[in-house]
This record gives structure tokens, sequence and C-alpha cells, in this order.
């Protein structure tokens, strides 16, 4: 082979094993950033995990207050149930009591107010109008 040759190829293989060594350097940094950023999806997987985890947690209690809560209105609305029966039959018994006497009190009073009418009236008017024209009007 020619001395020229070689001298050719001896450069052009050096400057591939210098190529390919620059190479190698970069594919480690790559490499490395890769494996930090695998660190980094790990890191944030856990802290999801973890976020996820206490959002369920936070849900539970929330759910056992919202039924605590049903529970309480559910407890609330059967006493008004019960109160308003109990009312209702207080007011109906009270009414019993006061109807009867103010019965008899409005009939009293109907009464006095008719005799009242009476002594105001003009015994000639009352006479005309029970017997109208006979009266000789």
């Amino acid at each position: 082979m020619d001395q020229d040759l070689m001298s050719y190829l001896k450069e052009q293989f050096q400057e591939i094993r210098q190529r390919s060594e620059r190479m190698e350097g970069r594919l480690e940094h790559v490499e490395g950033q890769v494996g930090g950023l695998r660190e980094e999806v790990g890191g944030l997987r856990e802290e999801s995990r973890e976020g996820i985890r206490h959002a369920h947690v936070l849900l539970e209690d929330v759910r056992g207050n919202v039924r605590l809560l049903a529970e309480g209105v559910a407890s609330v609305d059967e006493r008004m149930g019960k109160l308003d029966g109990d009312l209702r039959q207080k007011l109906e018994e009270l009414w019993n009591l006061v109807a009867t006497p103010f019965r008899g009190l409005e009939t009293r009073v109907t009464l006095l107010e008719e005799a009242e009418d009476r002594r105001h009236r003009d015994i000639m008017e009352v006479m005309r109008k029970r017997f109208g024209s006979r009266l000789g009007t």
C-alpha cells in the first residue's frame, strides 16, 4: 500500500475514533439526563399517589359527614312531625274547650243585639213590615 494512502487512512480512523469518543461522551450525558428524568418522574408518581391517597381520605371524611348530616336531618324531621302532631292535638283540645262557651256567648250576644234593635225600632214600622198593607198604610 502506498504511504500516502496509509497516512490518509490513519487520519480517517483517528478522526472516526475521536468522533466516536465525542459521541460516547454525548451519549453518557444524554443517559445521565434520562436517568435524572426517570428519578424526577418516579418522584412525581409517588407525590401523585400520596395526593390521591390524601384526596380519598378527605372524600371518605366528607362522605361520613354527609351521612351524619343526613341522619341528623332525618331525626329533626321525625321530631318535627311528632311535634306537629302534638301541636295539632293540643290546638284541637284548646279549640274544643273554648268553642262551646263562645257559641253560647255568641247566641247571647245575638239575642241582646236583636233586643236592642227591637227597642229602638218604631213599633208601627215593625207592624207594617209584619202585616203589610192590611194596616192601611
